[in-house]
């Protein structure tokens, strides 16, 4: 048997909500853009081999989320959204 391949996971950042979309088997959820739904973030993702968090640059926005998972030791990415594409 083989382990699963690292998934990257992308989250859309907003002033309320965090939306969170990876490459392979973890579902597609939201939370709240504050410290609970940064800890439902976390609980979810430790259940998965996750390679990359990437994220837009949002105004700020981003900044607390990508602080907390990178405290976990999650590998982040804050990207220019003119560059994205």
């Amino acid at each position: 048997m083989s382990l699963p391949s690292p998934s990257c996971v992308g989250i859309d950042v907003s002033k309320a909500t965090l939306d969170i979309a990876a490459s392979s088997a973890i579902e597609q959820f939201s939370v709240a853009n504050d410290a609970d739904g940064f800890d439902s973030i976390i609980v979810k993702l430790r259940k998965h081999a996750v390679a990359l968090v990437l994220m837009e640059a949002t105004g700020g926005l981003e900044a607390a989320v990508a602080c907390a998972l990178q405290a976990e030791g999650f590998e982040i990415a804050v990207v220019n959204p003119r560059q994205a594409r």
